[in-house]
């Protein structure tokens, strides 16, 4: 998703990569949905995002 946004959009696309997913309702039931993300897998999104090239990155 990050390199298409790069490549195919703009360096400059705005990102928000947030960390405040919680799981509600029925998404429990959803592998992969059902639990927040990790310390690591947020770091990583947003380390993938850099190494994109994408530059206008807003996090929490």
């Amino acid at each position: 998703m990050v390199h298409f946004l790069a490549e195919e959009i703009s360096t400059g696309t705005y990102l928000n990569i947030m960390d405040q997913y919680r799981p509600c309702h029925q998404a429990w039931d959803v592998p992969g949905l059902d639990r927040r993300p990790t310390a690591r897998e947020y770091s990583e999104a947003v380390a993938a995002a850099r190494r994109a090239g994408l530059t206008r990155l807003d996090r929490r």
